[in-house]
């Protein structure tokens, strides 16, 4: 497909998030996660089989809803 579905800001985001609210990562250093430049695209083709696999699913089973139970 090559969209991208994942945005990298959004991913900081998430991880400054779980840095915040993870007893286990307090623990740690403290220090900020970055994000490497690879890791976006490749969550993106992640999530991008995920839906394709979810579409697959819902038409095996005779929806043209793609539906959360599908991932």
């Amino acid at each position: 497909m090559g969209s991208t579905i994942i945005v990298r800001t959004k991913i900081k985001e998430l991880i400054k998030e779980f840095a915040k609210a993870s007893k286990e990562f307090a623990k740690s250093n403290n220090q900020p996660l970055d994000v490497s430049d690879d890791f976006a695209p490749k969550l993106c083709a992640k999530a991008e089989e995920m839906v394709k696999e979810a579409c697959r699913r819902a038409r095996a089973n005779g929806r043209n809803t793609v539906m959360a139970k599908d991932l």
